[in-house]
């Protein structure tokens, strides 16, 4: 009879070790999921971003800016050169 009951709690154990091992099995693929998601939702709003600041920067807007500001470009004693 001994022998029966420690069968039996030995089946539940391996039960219980099985079905946890399922959830947490579970929560880690919805985890990596969410994190995948959060990951490309990052990466286009990157792109995003870096195709403004290439637009925003490129050479045509930069000369046009100056131009509206009467910018000029920088006398030769006004250049700071910083030897690292």
């Amino acid at each position: 009879m001994r022998h029966l009951y420690f069968c039996a709690l030995i089946f539940l154990i391996a039960i219980f070790a099985f079905l946890f091992e399922r959830t947490q099995n579970e929560r880690m693929r919805y985890r990596i999921t969410s994190l995948q998601n959060q990951y490309e939702r990052l990466l286009s709003e990157n792109n995003n971003l870096q195709y403004k600041i290439d637009s925003i920067l490129s050479q045509g807007n930069m000369d046009a800016f100056a131009r509206k500001k009467r910018l000029s470009p920088p006398g030769e004693k006004s250049i700071v050169r910083i030897e690292i």
